[in-house]
């Protein structure tokens, strides 16, 4: 995770306990509906805010990791992507008829 993310999210749980903590020090209400509210002791709040903040940071790093190989095949699509499987196949079929069994192999062992 880059440092600047993860200190948005370290500052964002933060701020979310700060802000929980300055309502009231045994219990805080939460808003349900119109009429309807739950008082949850404070630690609950703040063990929620950090462990949501945990999982935010856990999920957007995820999202980068995974879209990482996306964005460089984008960037650099190269030979190899750029063939169809149509392509792909008819090299092999080639290569087998021509008697050359190891670039058969070699084009359908690629991408």
């Amino acid at each position: 995770m880059p440092i600047r993310l993860a200190f948005a999210v370290l500052v964002a749980a933060g701020g979310a306990i700060a802000y929980l903590a300055s309502l009231g020090p045994a219990r805080v209400p939460i808003a349900l509906g119109p009429e309807l509210s739950w008082e949850a002791p404070l630690w609950v709040l703040a063990a929620g805010a950090f462990a949501a903040g945990a999982l935010l940071a856990i999920a957007l790093g995820l999202i980068r990791d995974r879209s990482r190989p996306i964005r460089a095949v984008e960037a650099d699509p190269g030979e190899e992507a750029s063939a169809s499987a149509a392509e792909i196949y008819r090299e092999g079929v080639d290569a087998a008829a021509a008697g050359r069994p190891a670039a058969a192999v070699a084009a359908a062992v690629r991408r």
